[in-house]
């Protein structure tokens, strides 16, 4: 069990301990402003009355760096082809963002490189996450922490030594932070969920408020219940909404589904 250097205000992921959403709009946006409003208006239409504090993510990468030269424009492979189709320009990232805090979101971003992360400070994000793929990447945590930003931090794929490590670096340096179980399979399947994963962070890192990034199938309603009960007040799940072009994947949630 670690003894925190700083007890965060667990206020700074929701102003109560009710649920805190973090809605991930991720490339479901599919390249294109007006449908990525539609994809937060139908979110903002489904959660009112609720009651629930909420926030759209955004996610932020270097496209100089992201793709080397030689296969720029190389749409055999997949991601290349995906991240090319769906880029959008700071000016489409501000007029969503603007449509988001207009239907009463709080802003989340992953930067997925130190680039990004300076964007993330520049466009006035509430909060920065933390890809589970990253979350030892020292570099990008070292420039994370001089944002000293609300932080959350996924966790999927770590073992408890690099998990360790990665909560005292930032827990040393951050007056905010959250951790989020995660299991990095697109959909997770229901044996693999790995919930007990919340209780063992519980009992390591008691005061920092834990969180379940979601990716099982749209059908699975008891997982993220299961999470609530372990302790995880905090819940990032993908949102889409059908344009008649691309379909749904399989662990985003829309109106529909």
């Amino acid at each position: 069990m670690f003894e925190m250097q700083k007890m965060n205000d667990e206020r700074s992921f929701g102003s109560t301990r009710k649920p805190f959403l973090v809605l991930e709009l991720a490339n479901n946006h599919n390249g294109s402003v007006a449908h990525g409003m539609r994809i937060i208006d139908s979110a903002a239409a489904a959660l009112d009355g609720l009651g629930f504090e909420a926030s759209i993510k955004f996610q932020y990468r270097d496209f100089a760096s992201l793709i080397h030269p030689a296969f720029v424009g190389d749409r055999s492979h997949k991601y290349i082809k995906r991240f090319e189709e769906t880029r959008l320009s700071d000016g489409q990232f501000a007029e969503l963002i603007g449509h988001a805090r207009a239907k009463g979101f709080k802003v989340v971003c992953t930067p997925f490189d130190e680039p990004s992360v300076d964007k993330v400070v520049e466009h006035g994000f509430d909060y920065l996450k933390v890809a589970s793929a990253y979350s030892t990447d020292w570099s990008l945590l070292s420039r994370v922490i001089e944002t000293n930003l609300p932080t959350i931090v996924s966790t999927g794929g770590l073992g408890v030594r690099d998990l360790d490590r990665s909560v005292v670096f930032l827990s040393k340096n951050l007056s905010q932070l959250a951790l989020m179980h995660c299991v990095a399979l697109y959909p997770t399947p229901d044996h693999q969920l790995a919930l007990n994963r919340l209780d063992l962070m519980r009992e390591r890192f008691p005061g920092l408020p834990l969180g379940y990034s979601t990716h099982e199938r749209q059908d699975n309603y008891v997982a993220v219940g299961l999470a609530l009960a372990k302790g995880a007040h905090i819940f990032e799940r993908h949102i889409a909404e059908d344009d008649g072009t691309i379909p749904i994947n399989a662990y985003s949630s829309s109106t529909d589904h």
